[in-house]
């Protein structure tokens, strides 16, 4: 009995031996050939996957569209084994995008929602395909309830994400439901926001996530964010990555340096002068939206600035621009209906005071979609577009209330203005400024005795020009005709 336990255990002794020693060949080859261990790797992959790659790719290169369907559906039958985190994963949710798209051009939207529950199915990590199916389902009148049901989840799933959000808003204003709207409104407004900035540079050799970056805390002040650093080695490039799912409007953005007798000082929204500056600018979910920059809330908001010449190491940089946080894209337009205005009036009534002026100030906020538009005639001359101009309107908060400030620049003799407003009804300015710049001279206008000729879509009340229709806008005569170089107004949105 001992002889066979001692046998046992030589043999279990053994054993182990060996696979001691295969480990330890196996991370001695896996760390001394990782260039067989990747080639391996890559042949069976391509043994296993290439036949399925190339029927796929013959597919979505087929001209005939009922064809490539035919060829689609064979191939997502044959795929049926693959799962979200395998090799071939990506072509699935392609191929099931692809068959979805399909049906609903053709306004098939049964087979279009089978496609868009199979992509979901198959990947439920990921939010797009829910959207959209959320979006298809409320275009049917009788899965309405079950689209808005699911754009619900979502908005609980992902509370500050705009796009469930924003979808659901608008679906929400269409069945005039403006209070659960407005509630979603909120929730998401109140929904945890990042602050920080990461910021990247290049010291020459491109950019670098993992050895040269930084996060710096956003910090404004009077509504004006101000970002200071310096690097230890010489910087060809910044790259600012701003916090996701935010909506904010960046107005007079700029990047400064100075080091020796070298001095930038660059606005970004000017194209020209960053030409001028020597620096190339990149945007990522960034617009420039009238020398200003706009965020709409994207997952990924970069902004990189490459340098002609390198700014020598540890010279300070500043980036600076002044602050408003928006409405997501997605709300602007549901904000300036006419429900909204309503929900305003009633939460006043019901004594929610300081919520009324909360929507109302989003829907000042929400003007700035359109902006505002000027004409500008003389003698027999008629209101034209070639007579016309739109500028960026500066857009400030003053309280509860936002200030806005506009600059036309007519450079043309003149007897009628005529400002064309944002649309949204219910919506109201009160203009305290309109000065008239020829040359030198600045002339105020006495607001409260304005020769109004012609009013649209617009009533006159309190001091206020009160949006009430689609094509809003107010025209008045001048004092005196002449020319006038530039013309500023200005005021408040409620």
């Amino acid at each position: 009995m001992r002889k066979k336990l001692r046998t046992l255990q030589t043999i279990l002794r053994l054993s182990l031996c060996g696979v001691s020693l295969m480990a330890a060949a196996t991370a001695w080859f896996w760390n001394r050939r990782p260039e067989q261990i990747e080639r391996t790797a890559s042949v069976l992959e391509e043994r296993l996957n290439g036949p399925y790659l190339a029927r796929f790719e013959a597919a979505m290169a087929e001209p005939d569209a009922r064809k490539a369907e035919g060829m689609l559906l064979q191939w997502i039958a044959d795929t049926a084994h693959v799962r979200r985190q395998d090799h071939l994963a990506v072509k699935v949710e392609s191929a099931l995008q692809w068959l979805s798209q399909d049906a609903e051009a053709r306004e098939d939207k049964a087979s279009a929602t089978y496609w868009l529950r199979r992509w979901v199915a198959f990947n439920d990590h990921s939010l797009y395909p829910q959207v959209r199916l959320a979006e298809l389902l409320c275009s049917q009148d009788d899965k309405l309830s079950e689209g808005i049901e699911l754009l619900q989840s979502l908005v609980a799933r992902f509370p500050g994400h705009p796009d469930p959000a924003g979808r659901l808003v608008e679906y929400l204003v269409h069945l005039d439901r403006p209070q659960e709207a407005w509630n979603v409104v909120r929730a998401n407004e109140d929904s945890p926001r990042a602050n920080v900035w990461t910021v990247l540079w290049n010291a020459g050799s491109g950019f670098d996530y993992d050895t040269r970056r930084a996060t710096i805390l956003r910090v404004v002040d009077d509504g004006v964010l101000t970002m200071r650093f310096s690097v230890a080695e010489p910087v060809h490039g910044v790259e600012f990555r701003m916090p996701p799912f935010c909506a904010r409007l960046l107005s007079e953005p700029s990047i400064q340096t100075t080091s020796g007798q070298r001095q930038l000082d660059v606005s970004l929204g000017d194209p020209e002068a960053i030409r001028a500056g020597g620096v190339q600018l990149t945007l990522n979910e960034i617009a420039v939206d009238q020398k200003r920059l706009r965020l709409d809330g994207g997952s990924l908001p970069i902004l990189r600035l490459d340098f002609q010449e390198p700014i020598p190491a540890n010279t300070p940089i500043q980036f600076r621009a002044k602050v408003i946080d928006l409405p997501l894209r997605p709300m602007m337009a549901p904000l300036r209906r006419q429900c909204f205005a309503h929900l305003a009036n009633e939460l006043e009534q019901r004594g929610a005071t300081a919520e009324a002026a909360h929507l109302r100030r989003l829907r000042a906020l929400s003007t700035i979609e359109d902006g505002f538009e000027l004409f500008w005639s003389t003698g027999t001359v008629d209101f034209t577009s070639e007579r016309s101009q739109r500028c960026a309107v500066e857009l400030s908060p003053a309280g509860t209330d936002i200030r806005f400030r506009a600059q036309f620049a007519p450079q043309s003799d003149t007897d009628h203005l005529r400002l064309d407003l944002p649309l949204g009804i219910g919506i109201g300015y009160q203009v305290d400024e309109v000065v008239l710049r020829s040359g030198e001279t600045d002339t105020p206008l006495d607001v409260h005795n304005l020769q109004i000729v012609i009013v649209n879509d617009v009533v006159l009340r309190d001091g206020k020009i009160m949006v009430t229709g689609e094509d809003p806008y107010v025209s008045f005569r001048l004092p005196k005709s002449g020319r006038v170089d530039t013309v500023r107004i200005g005021g408040f949105v409620r």
